[in-house]
């Protein structure tokens, strides 16, 4: 972690000198007249100051900062809130040509903190099974890294029973890590290139020795997250229940609520 050295201003000869550290912050900007990441905040106010519906927000290290710009700004500036219910859900046309459909998510109050995953498992366009767990202390990213990792795992079960799977997640971040970045990733050997560490390097390793023995045709898509979609919101209230009641192991959800009830619960 770098730092900067303020000196209050004294005389040379005066030995009472005083020397404060302030501890360096990365300021990110989802939506500004610039977008990125700032090291200063003179730069990082200038591109919100008076801009409307600027998001932005201030990180510790770099490698939240660089987390958190890879994903949308509501999972860092706000908790992740289940859309309201209504008896009309918006339609989703899941894709005929899969026998199975499953939904993952994953979620963290605040972020960094509690973190938890959540997975539903649809077959013929009906509820298959629920699934939520893995109560840890991290990120947004690494709660669905895990879920798409839990995700894969069913899959994997379920196409050597003869099924084809679908697998939907509303973290762009971890259907990229695994479909279109961890390829370069391992040829760089877990760095981002010239040995820039690589976020959650350990977790998407075991994630892409998995991914890379599942058959060709295994579909993984990204799908618009709090839009209505009753299988992302089923999965993001397997999270939600997991951080309420700390569930560490990953195992099958017990409860019998309705699927309006469990959409009528909230993590306000």
């Amino acid at each position: 972690m770098s730092y900067t050295v303020i000196i209050t201003p004294t005389h040379h000869n005066n030995p009472g000198h005083s020397i404060k550290v302030a501890k360096k912050k990365y300021y990110v900007i989802w939506e500004g007249r610039q977008t990125g990441i700032f090291e200063d905040w003179p730069t990082a106010q200038a591109s919100v100051a008076g801009h409307k519906g600027a998001k932005y927000k201030g990180f510790e290290t770099r490698a939240l900062a660089e987390e958190a710009f890879s994903q949308a700004p509501e999972k860092s500036i706000v908790a992740k809130k289940p859309s309201k219910t209504s008896k009309k859900r918006p339609a989703f046309e899941l894709d005929e040509r899969f026998d199975i459909h499953i939904y993952c998510d994953g979620g963290c109050d605040p972020n960094p903190g509690p973190a938890a995953s959540g997975v539903v498992v649809y077959r013929s366009g009906s509820i298959n099974a629920k699934y939520h767990g893995l109560y840890h202390q991290g990120t947004n990213n690494t709660a669905e890294l895990n879920a798409l990792f839990e995700a894969m795992k069913l899959a994997d079960g379920l196409i050597k029973q003869g099924n084809k799977v679908q697998i939907l997640s509303d973290s762009s971040y971890s259907v990229k890590a695994m479909t279109q970045w961890a390829a370069g990733w391992q040829r760089k050997n877990w760095t981002r290139g010239k040995n820039e560490v690589l976020a959650n390097a350990e977790l998407i390793k075991k994630m892409y020795a998995c991914f890379v023995q599942l058959p060709a045709d295994l579909s993984i898509i990204h799908v618009k997250g709090h839009s209505g979609v009753e299988g992302n919101e089923l999965a993001d209230r397997m999270c939600f229940i997991a951080m309420r009641d700390k569930v560490t192991e990953f195992e099958e959800y017990a409860g019998n609520e309705s699927i309006e009830g469990l959409l009528a619960l909230s993590n306000d």
